[in-house]
């Protein structure tokens, strides 16, 4: 019985990967964070800062614009617009915000002020 339990679990997260688009996240163990950020989206459950900032850490970009699908627009670049604000590093906003404005610059026009270099204020 656990072997059946067990087996579905694994076949559950392999498809909850593939409607997510998180395939490319090789690590398929059940104790993941990424298991249980989609099983919360797939029961309709809010994800919470730390989930959000988990998947854009592991670069699964694909993933947080499938996710965010199933909320309206608005909601939708708003909770974007936390995730570029509070995203801790430099490179990995950058990146998000590169991704955002090749797939809708007019969108995502807000997200061009974080692509601006800061001002060297000792000089």
């Amino acid at each position: 019985m656990i072997n059946n339990q067990s087996q579905f679990s694994v076949e559950h997260f392999a498809f909850l990967k593939s409607k997510y688009q998180a395939t490319d996240y090789e690590n398929s163990s059940l104790s993941s964070l990424l298991y249980l950020i989609l099983r919360k989206a797939d029961l309709g459950m809010n994800i919470n800062e730390i989930e959000w900032n988990w998947l854009l850490d592991n670069q699964l970009l694909e993933t947080i614009e499938s996710l965010k699908r199933g909320a309206s627009p608005k909601d939708q670049d708003a909770e974007m617009k936390q995730i570029v604000k509070n995203a801790k590093d430099e490179n990995k906003r950058r990146e998000v915000v590169e991704y955002l404005l090749k797939k809708d610059p007019n969108r995502y026009a807000w997200a061009k002020s974080y692509l601006k270099k800061p001002k060297n204020l000792g000089k």
